[in-house]
């Protein structure tokens, strides 16, 4: 087991302050926390009850028993809920509980106050999805926990910044197939899908951009303030800080959210926000430039398809003296998505090793 960053003898899991504290350290993408105490009532093997159940920025943790199961659920903006779980097959005298998590490996340990015996279990498949709703957690079980839309019924919770790119890929696919039905839907057809490609681009950047400081990765605050602020917005820097609090969100997202400082439409903004506050590197990623240059070329497509029509049926007359002709055809988009999903993809791993 690692070596813990909250080690605290005779934890009471029913104090506001106990609980404070391990919220502020599971505000982060991995670590461990050992809680001593005698944890006697995991030898009622009949039991169920919830020993720990706590939500802290982008992440969840619930320590659950039920019968002879007890099992770890950890739930992040990055990864969904995973599951660990530990079969008691006989009384486990006095104990304590330890947990480790990391965006894709969770652990749980039953830790004798006795002796050195320790006992752990395997990771398994979650039976639940968890959801947080302003501090309350939201359960959603069997056949339905894949479900997305439950995720919005409530119309306070938002989907993930990965689950809507997803789903904006699902959707596109479904028009594509309207093509091989009727040819003469294709270009208004590849047209649209593009619009909905760049703008869940741009969502799930500035999605991720914010879930990544909710999960407690370190900000590097002075580079990213300085290249968004204005000299006399960094100058009256506490009016933000108060106008944030209000809103009961961090500064960094009162800016990006209400105030509007990062263009995520705009590639080369990207580069430098992901740079500056979280070191990301695009050139890091091992996209081919052509391919990134194919990808901004779609972004301004998106530009001429919204402001000029969405039956455009060439996507860059304007440059016919200097490029080839790009038709709105279905292998262009088919290599939009493709061209897309692989930097999404690989981005997104990337802010998975991010500490």
């Amino acid at each position: 087991m690692p070596d813990p960053i909250y080690n605290k003898y005779n934890v009471n899991l029913q104090d506001e302050h106990t609980l404070l504290e391990i919220k502020n350290k599971i505000k982060m993408p991995n670590g461990t926390i050992l809680m001593r105490n005698d944890f006697s009532k995991l030898n009622d093997l009949f039991s169920n009850i919830d020993i720990l159940k706590v939500t802290s920025g982008g992440h969840i943790f619930i320590v659950r028993k039920r019968g002879r199961k007890l099992t770890f659920y950890k739930h992040s903006l990055s990864t969904g809920t995973l599951a660990y779980e530990i079969e008691l097959f006989r009384e486990v005298g006095d104990v304590s509980l330890a947990i480790n998590w990391s965006y894709k490996k969770i652990e749980l340990f039953i830790l004798s106050n006795a002796s050195k015996r320790t006992l752990s279990g395997k990771m398994i498949e979650s039976d639940i999805e968890l959801i947080e709703v302003n501090d309350n957690i939201l359960e959603v079980k069997g056949n339905l926990k894949d479900s997305l839309y439950l995720y919005n019924k409530t119309g306070e919770v938002r989907l993930t910044a990965i689950n809507s790119w997803n789903e904006i890929i699902k959707g596109i696919n479904l028009l594509k197939e309207e093509i091989l039905k009727e040819k003469s839907k294709e270009i208004i057809i590849v047209n649209l899908s593009i619009l909905s490609l760049v703008s869940g681009f741009e969502s799930y950047l500035k999605k991720r951009f914010l879930e990544l400081e909710k999960e407690g990765i370190e900000i590097d605050y002075e580079k990213i303030y300085s290249f968004i602020l204005t000299k006399d917005e960094k100058d009256n820097m506490n009016e933000i800080i108060t106008e944030a609090s209000e809103n009961n969100i961090s500064e960094l997202e009162f800016l990006i959210n209400e105030k509007g400082k990062i263009n995520f439409q705009i590639y080369d903004n990207v580069k430098k926000a992901f740079s500056k506050a979280y070191n990301i590197k695009i050139s890091d990623l091992g996209i081919d430039s052509k391919d990134i240059e194919f990808l901004k070329r779609i972004i301004q497509y998106r530009h001429k398809i919204t402001h000029v029509s969405p039956m455009l049926p060439v996507l860059n007359a304007d440059k016919l003296k200097s490029e080839e002709t790009e038709y709105s055809t279905i292998r262009l988009l088919e290599k939009a998505i493709e061209t897309y999903s692989n930097f999404i993809n690989k981005f997104h791993n990337k802010t998975l090793e991010l500490n």
